[in-house]
C-alpha cells in the first residue's frame, strides 16, 4: 500500500497542500470570530464539496455580531477542505483500482498527507507572519516561543502540554474517523455527518470553560438556522433511516404480541 501511495505523490502533496491553504486562512479568520458561529460558517464546506463533485469527479448528487470581512476569509477556507476531501475521495478510488478492489489503508493516506501538509504550512509561514504583524526577521524567535509555550516553559502557559497534546491525540483521531467515512461513503455523506454534530458544537461553547473566550448569548434566529439545518439533515436521510426503523419497531411489536 505504501506502493501505491508513493505512486500518488503529487496527489498527495497536493492534499497537504489544500490542508495547509485552509489551516491558514480558516486560523486567520478565526481568530477574529466569535466561536459559537463557527460550527455554522464551517458548514459552507458543504457547497463547495458539492461544487468540486460535480466539476471534478462528475458527480451527480440526488447574525451575531461578527465582522463580514473575517467571516468572509472563514468562509472562503472552507474551499480548501472541500477541495481536499474531494482528492481524498479521488484517490481512495483509483488506489482501490490499483490494489483490485483491496481499499488503501486510513493511516497510510493519513500520514503521508500530514506530512505534505506539514511542509506546505512551513512555506507558508512568510506569508502567515505579516498577517499577524510578525515581521520575517522574527519569525525564528516567534516559533522559539510558540514552543516553549508547548511545552509549559513560558508564563502564561495554563495546562501545557497536556492540553496541546490532548489536541493532537484528538484531531489524530478525528482525522482517522473522517477518512473512514470518506473512503466508505464518500465527501458529501461526510459533510452531512459532520453536520448533524454542529448543534452540540455551538452548544458547547455557551459553556463558561476554562481556556475559552466568553461568548455572546444566542439569539432566536440563531436557534432557528440549527433548527432547519438539523430538519434538512433528517429530510435528506430520511428515505434511508425509515425503512428500517419500521422494521424495527414491526419486529419489536411482534416480539411483544
Amino acid at each position: 500500500m505504501i506502493g501505491v501511495a508513493g505512486s500518488k505523490k503529487k496527489l498527495l502533496f497536493l492534499i497537504g497542500g489544500v490542508e495547509a491553504v485552509s489551516s491558514v486562512l480558516g486560523f486567520y479568520g478565526a481568530s477574529q470570530l466569535p466561536g459559537v458561529v463557527l460550527p455554522l460558517l464551517g458548514q459552507t464546506v458543504l457547497f463547495w464539496q458539492v461544487f468540486f463533485a460535480l466539476t471534478l469527479l462528475k458527480k451527480r448528487l440526488s447574525t451575531v455580531q461578527v465582522n463580514l470581512m473575517f467571516a468572509a476569509i472563514y468562509c472562503a477556507s472552507m474551499i480548501f477542505p472541500a477541495l481536499d476531501s474531494i482528492l481524498k475521495e479521488r484517490l481512495f478510488r483509483e488506489a482501490k483500482e490499483t490494489l483490485k478492489g483491496k481499499d488503501l489503508d486510513l493511516f497510510v493516506v493519513n500520514s503521508f498527507g500530514s506530512l505534505a501538509q506539514s511542509a506546505c504550512i512551513l512555506l507558508l509561514l512568510p506569508l502567515l507572519a505579516p498577517l499577524r504583524g510578525i515581521p520575517l526577521s522574527g519569525l525564528p524567535g516567534y516559533l522559539a516561543e510558540g514552543w516553549s509555550v508547548f511545552w509549559g516553559l513560558a508564563g502564561g502557559a495554563t495546562g501545557a502540554p497536556m492540553l496541546p497534546l490532548l489536541y493532537i491525540g484528538a484531531n489524530l483521531a478525528f482525522n482517522i474517523a473522517a477518512l473512514n467515512l470518506v473512503r466508505s461513503a464518500g465527501n458529501v455523506i461526510t459533510s452531512l455527518v459532520m453536520a448533524s454534530i454542529v448543534p452540540f458544537t455551538i452548544y458547547a461553547f455557551t459553556f463558561d470553560l476554562p481556556f475559552l473566550p466568553l461568548n455572546p448569548p444566542l439569539g432566536l434566529p440563531f436557534l432557528l438556522g440549527t433548527v432547519v439545518m438539523v430538519a434538512g439533515l433528517a429530510l435528506y436521510n430520511g428515505p434511508q433511516w425509515i425503512g428500517p426503523v419500521r422494521g424495527m419497531i414491526s419486529n419489536w411489536l411482534n416480539t411483544e404480541e
